[in-house]
């Protein structure tokens, strides 16, 4: 009897081991499938989370398109969009339209016996995100020329207004952002007018 218990007793061990490996391996399991879980679990709740805020988002700008087409009738947003529409025909057609202007400048100033310097700067970017409409910075030097005007006004205070004047009265949106008059004891000699010329490159 004692023989046959010590032989059993190795098989006994061995089965043992086997059912703790076999426990183990299922715990291994299952913990790695409560992980798995987890993690799905957790990345599930930030998406629902990320998607309520988006739809919160869109109703409230939804809400705000509603609360600014109540505030505007239907005549006040053709009005806006023709005049949005004829935006582009006040500003200068790209960087070429310069040279008209140039040339009808000195057009008016010849008659006022009116010599005229124009030195361009570089164009700059007056509204956010906007590539399309720039200014073009112009410092226009106006001088008194030997000989009498063909053209009233006489006196010389008189032309360099009259031509200042002139550019203001452009169809194309010219901003002048300064004015220099230089005078002797007797007479104006010249003037500085710094000017902001807006152009439109392509469709906005």
């Amino acid at each position: 009897m004692k023989a046959d218990r010590q032989e059993t007793k190795p098989v006994l061990g061995a089965a043992g081991w086997r059912v703790l490996w076999i426990r183990l391996v299922l715990f291994a399991l299952v913990t790695a499938s409560v992980l798995v879980l987890s993690h799905s679990v957790t990345r599930l709740s930030k998406a629902q989370a990320e998607t309520r805020s988006a739809a919160t988002q869109l109703a409230r700008m939804e809400n705000e398109v509603r609360v600014l087409r109540s505030k505007w009738s239907q005549e006040e947003i053709e009005e806006l969009e023709a005049r949005f529409a004829k935006l582009p025909s006040l500003l200068f057609p790209e960087e070429q339209a310069l040279g008209e202007w140039l040339r009808n400048l000195r057009s008016q100033a010849d008659p006022l016996a009116l010599d005229t310097k124009v030195e361009f700067g570089t164009a700059a970017v007056p509204i956010a995100k906007s590539q399309s409409v720039k200014t073009i910075p112009a410092t226009v030097t106006v001088q008194l020329k030997p000989g009498e005007p063909t053209a009233p006004p006489r006196s010389p205070y008189n032309r360099l207004l009259f031509l200042i004047s002139h550019l203001l009265r452009h169809p194309r949106r010219a901003d002048i952002v300064g004015i220099e008059v230089r005078s002797t004891s007797n007479s104006v000699s010249y003037a500085v007018a710094n000017i902001n010329l807006w152009a439109i490159e392509g469709p906005m």
